[in-house]
C-alpha cells in the first residue's frame, strides 16, 4: 500500500502551542489518551465539545479503537478549526507551531485517515488504504481561502490523518513558525533536548499559508490579539501611563479629574480626539443598530439605568462612565469597507489600548494609579464576560486581570450595558431581537461566574 504518485509531494500537519514542544521532544507526539495515561501536561486549544465527540467516536478500520487513541494531523495547511479558536480569543497565533510530516507516514499499518473532520455528530468515512486518498475533497483541502462554500466543504477541508498512539519526533520533516523570534525559541528548545531541529520555515512555505493574518492592514499581524499578547499590552499600558504621569505634568490637560472628565463628556462628546473620530462613524456590523457615537452614548445611558450602577459609589460611577465613553474608541482605527463604514472588528478592544494610554497620560491633571488600571481594564476587556458566557472564551483569562469584587462588578455592568444598547426600543422589535435573550443569558450566568472568579483569582493564590 503506497501513496499515489500525485500525492507524494504532500505533508500532513498538526498545529500545537510552543509551550508543548519540550514535552513533545521528550515523549514524542502522543495521542490524547496516551498523554492522559502518562499524566503529561499539555496545553490544549480544542473546544471541550469537540474533545467529547472525539472521545467516543469509533475508528472502524486499522488498529480500531476511538479517535482519541490517535495522534491527529490535517492535510490542509490553513485549518478552519484554527480560525474558530482564534475568534474565540483563546490563543495567540504567534505561539502556534505547525509540525509537518511527510505523507508517506500513511503507508504504515497503524495509520488511518478520514474523509472529513472527526469531530462531527455524524462520523466521517475512515480509510486505511493510501489508494483511497483519491476519495478526499482535495479542492477543499488545498483551498487557501478563509471560508468554505458550505458546512460539508468546511468539514471535508479538515480531513484528518490519524497515527495510532504515537509518532517519533524524527518523523517531523519541518516546522512552520510565525516569525524569527519564535524560530529562535524553537531552536533553543531543541538544543535543550539535545536534538537537531528539522527545517524551520515561515508562512508561505511550499506556497501554502498557515496563519490568519489581517489583510486589511499593511504588515504581518494576526486577525486577533490573543490572550497573552492582550494581557501584556494592557499591563504595559498601565505601567507606562503611571510612569508618564510620575515623570512630568501633562501639558494643558483637558480634564481636572475623573469627575470633571465625565461632566465634560456628558456635555461635549468630542472633547477627546479619539471620541471625535468615532462620533459620526457608520458601522457595517449588522448586530449594531447605531453608528459609533450614537452607540457609545447609548451604552453610557444603559449603564446609568442599570441596577448595578445604582449600587456603585460616586467614584465608581464616574470611573465606569468614563470607561463606557472610551470602550469603543478602538473602532476609529478598525478596517473600513468601500463605503467608509467600520467593518466588524472583534479586535477593537486591543486597538483601544494605546489610545486610552494616551488619554490617561496626557489629558488629566489629577488621576490615581488605581483609576488608570481600572479604566484600562474595563476598556481592554469590555467584551470578555459576554465571550466567556456564549463564545467559548476561556474564563481563566478573567483570573489574570481581575483583582477585586469591584473590578468584576464594573466589568459586568459595562458588558451588560453594551449588549443592552443593541436591543431596539419598539415592543415588537424588542420581542424578536436576539440580543434580549443574549442579555438575559449573560445576567443569569453572572452570579456563578462572579463567585468562581472571586474564589480563584490570582491575588488569593
Amino acid at each position: 500500500m503506497s501513496i499515489p504518485d500525485n500525492h507524494k509531494h504532500r505533508h500532513i500537519y498538526q498545529f500545537t502551542h510552543l509551550n508543548n514542544l519540550a514535552g513533545i521532544l521528550e515523549h514524542g507526539l502522543l495521542s490524547y489518551n496516551e498523554k492522559e495515561r502518562l499524566g503529561l501536561p499539555h496545553l490544549s486549544i480544542a473546544a471541550d465539545s469537540i474533545q467529547e465527540r472525539r472521545a467516543s467516536m469509533a475508528v472502524p478500520t486499522g488498529p480500531g479503537g476511538i479517535v482519541h487513541d490517535y495522534v491527529p494531523f490535517y492535510f490542509c495547511s490553513r485549518s478552519p478549526m484554527l480560525l474558530s479558536v482564534i475568534n474565540a480569543k483563546n490563543v495567540d497565533q504567534l505561539y502556534l507551531l505547525y509540525l509537518g510530516v511527510r505523507i508517506e507516514v500513511l503507508e504504515a499499518d497503524d495509520v488511518v485517515f478520514t474523509s472529513a473532520s472527526a469531530n462531527t455528530v455524524e462520523p466521517p468515512t475512515f480509510y486505511s488504504d493510501p489508494a483511497d486518498l483519491e476519495q478526499l475533497a482535495w479542492t477543499d483541502i488545498d483551498s487557501q481561502k478563509w471560508g468554505s462554500p458550505s458546512e460539508e466543504a468546511r468539514h471535508a477541508r479538515m480531513a484528518e490523518a490519524l497515527v495510532h498512539e504515537s509518532l517519533d519526533v524524527s518523523d517531523i520533516d519541518h516546522i512552520i513558525v510565525w516569525n524569527e523570534h519564535i524560530k529562535k525559541k524553537v531552536e533553543e528548545i531543541y538544543a535543550e533536548a539535545g536534538i537537531a531541529p528539522p527545517a524551520i520555515e515561515f508562512d508561505g512555505h511550499l506556497r501554502r499559508h498557515f496563519y490568519y493574518t489581517n489583510f486589511y492592514e499593511a504588515g504581518k499581524a494576526s486577525i486577533l490579539t490573543g490572550p497573552m499578547c492582550l494581557r501584556s499590552e494592557y499591563e504595559n499600558a498601565v505601567d507606562e501611563s503611571v510612569s508618564a504621569r510620575e515623570q512630568e505634568e501633562p501639558n494643558e490637560p483637558v480634564f481636572g479629574d475623573l469627575e470633571s472628565a465625565v461632566e465634560v463628556l456628558d456635555g461635549d462628546f468630542c472633547a477627546i480626539l479619539e471620541l471625535e473620530a468615532v462620533d459620526e462613524l457608520e458601522t457595517a456590523n449588522p448586530a449594531h443598530r447605531e453608528g459609533g457615537g450614537a452607540h457609545t452614548r447609548t451604552v453610557v445611558a444603559k449603564l446609568r439605568e442599570s441596577d448595578a450602577y445604582a449600587e456603585f459609589s460616586g467614584h465608581q460611577k464616574n470611573l465606569a462612565s468614563l470607561a463606557a465613553y472610551l470602550h469603543d474608541i478602538g473602532k476609529g482605527e478598525s478596517p473600513k469597507d468601500d463605503d467608509g463604514k467600520q467593518r466588524v472588528d472583534p479586535n477593537h478592544p486591543a486597538r483601544a489600548i494605546p489610545m486610552v494610554q494616551r488619554i490617561l497620560s496626557e489629558e488629566f491633571e489629577e488621576l490615581e494609579d488605581e483609576d488608570i488600571r481600572q479604566i484600562l481594564l474595563l476598556v481592554s476587556y469590555h467584551d470578555i464576560i459576554g465571550d466567556v458566557v456564549g463564545k467559548g472564551r476561556d474564563r481563566e483569562q478573567l483570573l489574570e486581570v481581575i483583582t477585586s469584587e469591584e473590578d468584576f462588578d464594573m466589568l459586568a455592568a459595562l458588558s451588560c450595558a453594551d449588549v443592552a444598547s443593541l436591543i431596539p426600543s419598539g415592543d415588537f422589535a424588542r420581542m424578536i431581537s436576539p440580543h434580549l435573550g443574549w442579555l438575559a443569558k449573560i445576567k443569569a450566568a453572572l452570579p456563578e461566574l462572579r463567585e468562581w472568579v472571586l474564589e480563584n483569582r490570582e491575588d488569593d493564590e
